[in-house]
């Protein structure tokens, strides 16, 4: 395990400015979003990126992005206490980092308190009890699972290295708001000087599971990408399973055929995916068992 010396509490790293339930990024830490993300029992999440002095990233192709020494990438969970009205205010749960070295990312998860006003670095994992409102004014419940960091590398695992995961090329190719226009993020990323030149066009784009206006297949593909794939590759964690949820694998190819017997027992009773996940993703195992049904 690494020794890497992360501080103790999370306002050290001086990543918000005012209120830290705010979540206010200081002009250092840039916001970033993804086309399709990661299911953690229904958590809001924040990303952001730091990038050191005038140092930038680089798109390699679809998948992979280089990243310069003393990158930071923080992963904020977070609960509204009612989605219906976001004003009246959320439960932050968790804040991961990911710091780049020289060697390795090193990983970290700082617990916040009750009063919401720090967060302590934890490495041995906690659950955390959550109740809140959602979208259609239902009364939801989980003990939230935080997992410890041997945990953490494990799903971060690629070729026995830690990585990142949902930071790729193809989920950073998406539209988003600035200032109330349309641009698309890698563009904007050129603009300010935090990426490389390159053209948005050449680079593939994640579909969003959740856009019900797009092909079962289509959703069936992304959702595999970002809630298995990290595993289910011939480079991850569990490779020897030999089942492949790349996007760009076509589902002739994923080796699917034996396995769907099994896999879609383990999405009904939420324990796939693995790690970070106590609830059944209703959403997403009709996106699969459609498919499923569909094409076989």
């Amino acid at each position: 395990m690494s020794t890497y010396p992360f501080p103790g509490l999370l306002s050290e790293w001086n990543i918000y400015s005012g209120n830290p339930t705010d979540l206010n990024p200081n002009s250092s830490f840039q916001n970033y979003e993804l086309s399709s993300s990661l299911f953690t029992d229904y958590a809001e999440k924040q990303r952001l990126i730091f990038l050191p002095n005038d140092a930038k990233l680089r798109v390699l192709d679809d998948q992979n992005i280089e990243f310069p020494l003393n990158t930071i990438l923080v992963k904020t969970f977070y609960y509204f206490k009612d989605k219906r009205a976001p004003s009246k205010g959320k439960q932050i749960i968790e804040t991961r980092l990911l710091v780049k070295t020289e060697d390795s990312w090193q990983v970290a998860t700082y617990l916040w308190n009750k009063e919401q006003t720090e967060a302590n670095l934890i490495s041995s994992g906690y659950t955390r009890n959550v109740s809140w409102i959602n979208e259609n004014g239902e009364s939801k419940f989980t003990a939230y699972k935080i997992p410890n960091n041997s945990e953490c590398v494990t799903c971060h695992n690629f070729d026995k290295k830690t990585i990142p995961l949902g930071l790729k090329p193809q989920n950073l190719n998406r539209t988003i708001t600035i200032n109330s226009q349309e641009v698309n993020q890698l563009d904007y990323f050129v603009q300010l000087n935090k990426l490389h030149p390159v053209n948005s066009e050449n680079i593939f784009s994640l579909p969003d599971y959740s856009n019900s206006n797009l092909t079962d297949e289509v959703r069936a593909r992304a959702y595999l990408e970002v809630n298995c794939a990290h595993c289910h590759n011939p480079n991850g964690f569990a490779s020897h399973e030999n089942i492949n949820f790349l996007y760009q694998t076509s589902f002739s190819n994923m080796g699917l055929g034996p396995h769907i017997s099994h896999v879609m027992p383990k999405l009904e009773k939420g324990i796939m995916p693995k790690l970070g996940t106590t609830m059944v993703h209703t959403e997403g195992v009709e996106i699969m068992r459609k498919y499923f049904e569909d094409a076989h």
